[in-house]
């Protein structure tokens, strides 16, 4: 007597288990105990039409399969040791039932292909070596904690009508979702919430998902790769990765789309984040670690995106000047990268101040970065002008904000316009002076204007007679009387130089010694005012010439630079 193959036994054990075995049912157990797929339609081609489950309804009963037969084969030790290790291969089946396979361990891969599921999966706390459900059309999916030696895949058509959930799941291999459709727009589409997948999660190539997708706080051990994906989930949350760790790049280019927000807040990411060809409506990165480059290139709706970068660090920025979002909707406080990179990247000071316009709102740490990346680069110039805009539109705003404040309340509105009158002025002398702080031999051509300005006038007053020796003592009171006597000075009394006078007065710590022998005439005849007014032009030299050194000093020490 011949003995029963594994497939016989394994049927046997199952008619005493379940009865009224489809020819679906048979078809599986005969494939499971011999490694080959159980084809429960007309066709073994996994693309036939006949095998679509979105058509699942014109099936017959032939082509069931219980849910309970399933598991029965997965978990019941006697049937498991019969099925080969290939594992469970079905194609073009309609599961139902609730397939519940919960706290179990399953010794072999599970493959349901194109098939559809009627009702929601149990799979928490599955142990199990790999998961195919390439095609099929199912429920919500909860796997919460499920632990996949090798890889998840639910691509290639796979269609969930409900969240599918892998809160905390380990998955040894990739999360392989390119192609599939993940529905429930009212709440979350894929959960993966504190995930860990040891190599890639791959959301490409035709995947959409209509609703949240989260991986908050997932380790990823490869690419977080979404190229050309589809996230709907307009007015909230289109991909969620917040504290996410990835130790490879994330893609979300090549035709990726995103109706709603994505957020990588506080994420890690090893490589690159690649923005090249997407299309957003708010990407943010704040706090984010990107130790390779943030690629911002040949975006698709430039306009419309908003970019959101605080705190956030980069190695490198590969953008160009037609992917920069639109004024208010960048926002960089806080951002730190080390270079720009890329042939089309804009790297001049220029470019990058039109840049920064388009802050959603003023701070000084966006300027001091762009300033110290293009000094390292060794444009010290460039550098220069960044700060020195930076000083300029920093006064502008305290001016503004102070009529604002005075505008919000009227008693103090006179006072509001004073003080930004008083900025104002205050950031006029700066600018003129020493370039606020930023160029502070600047200063040297006013003290120069005001040198030249003195000499004119002290050489004119001399010749007309308003410049006369000092009589504070006995010998300048007798060279002044001989001065008026006789119209000029006397013999051995020192001459009078306007240009060594002028130096003097404007840089009080250069003594030439003009002063103690010179001075405007202190008793003019009537109806001749010139001395008078060389008088007062000689203590306003004197008072501006202090304020020029005092700022020259400031400016060089950088104490008239902003600090905060």
């Amino acid at each position: 007597m011949n003995k029963p193959s594994k497939a016989d036994e394994l049927v046997s054990l199952a008619q005493a288990e379940f009865s009224g075995l489809s020819e679906a049912e048979l078809r599986l157990l005969r494939a499971a105990a011999n490694g080959g797929q159980a084809v429960c339609g007309p066709s073994n081609n996994f693309n036939d039409a006949s095998n679509d489950p979105a058509k699942s309804d014109g099936w017959g009963v032939e082509r069931e399969i219980r849910a309970e037969l399933l598991r029965w084969l997965c978990l019941d030790r006697e049937a498991s040791s019969r099925v080969d290790p290939a594992g469970l291969q079905v194609l073009g089946a309609k599961i139902t039932g609730a397939l519940n396979l919960s706290f179990g361990s399953v010794p072999f891969p599970l493959g349901l292909f194109r098939c559809r599921l009627l009702e929601p999966a149990q799979l928490r706390s599955t142990q199990i070596p790999a998961l195919y459900l390439n095609g099929s059309r199912t429920k919500s999916i909860f796997a919460d904690g499920v632990n996949v030696k090798g890889s998840v895949f639910l691509r290639q058509g796979f269609t969930a009508e409900g969240e599918v959930q892998l809160l905390g799941a380990q998955i040894g291999g990739n999360l392989e979702c390119s192609g599939g459709a993940f529905k429930n727009a009212r709440g979350k589409a894929l959960n993966a919430d504190g995930a860990e997948v040891k190599v890639s999660v791959f959301l490409r190539q035709d995947f959409t998902a209509e609703g949240e997708v989260r991986l908050l706080g997932a380790q990823i051990g490869g690419n977080l790769e979404c190229s050309g994906g589809a996230f709907k989930n307009a007015g909230g949350k289109a991909l969620d990765a917040d504290g996410a760790k990835v130790k490879g790049s994330v893609f979300l280019r090549q035709g990726f789309t995103a109706e709603g927000e994505v957020l990588l807040l506080r994420a890690q990411i090893g490589g690159n984040l690649q923005c090249d060809g997407g299309a957003f409506s708010a990407l943010s990165a704040e706090t984010a670690v990107i130790k390779g480059g943030l690629l911002w290139r040949q975006i698709a709706n430039p306009q419309n995106a908003k970019l959101n970068l605080i705190n956030a660090s980069v190695g490198a920025i590969v953008d160009d000047e037609a992917s920069w979002p639109k004024a208010g909707n960048l926002a960089l406080d806080g951002f730190v990268y080390q270079r720009f990179s890329g042939r089309k990247t804009p790297k001049d000071a220029k470019k990058r101040l039109e840049w920064l316009d388009r802050l959603d709102e003023f701070s000084t740490q966006p300027y001091r970065q762009l300033a110290k990346v293009l000094r390292e680069t060794g444009d010290e110039r460039g550098a220069d002008r960044v700060l020195y805009e930076m000083e300029r539109r920093a006064w502008q705003r305290e001016a503004e904000l102070a009529i604002q404040e005075g505008q919000r309340d009227g008693r103090v509105a006179a006072r509001a316009r004073f003080l930004s009158w008083w900025l104002r002025a205050k950031a006029c002398i700066l600018r003129i002076t020493i370039g606020y702080g930023v160029y502070p031999l600047r200063v040297w051509e006013a003290l120069a204007f005001l040198v030249a300005l003195g000499f004119s006038l002290f050489h004119l007053g001399y010749f007309r007679g308003a410049m006369t020796p000092v009589a504070s003592s006995a010998a300048g009171q007798t060279a002044y009387l001989f001065f008026k006597s006789h119209g000029r000075r006397p013999d051995g009394y020192p001459a009078f130089n306007s240009l060594a006078y002028s130096v003097e007065n404007t840089i009080q710590v250069l003594r030439l010694g003009q002063s103690r022998y010179w001075a405007p005439d202190p008793s003019p005849p009537t109806g001749r005012p010139f001395p008078a007014f060389l008088r007062w032009f000689r203590w306003f030299q004197i008072v501006a010439g202090w304020v020029l050194v005092a700022l020259f000093l400031a400016g060089v020490t950088g104490i008239a630079r902003r600090r905060e």
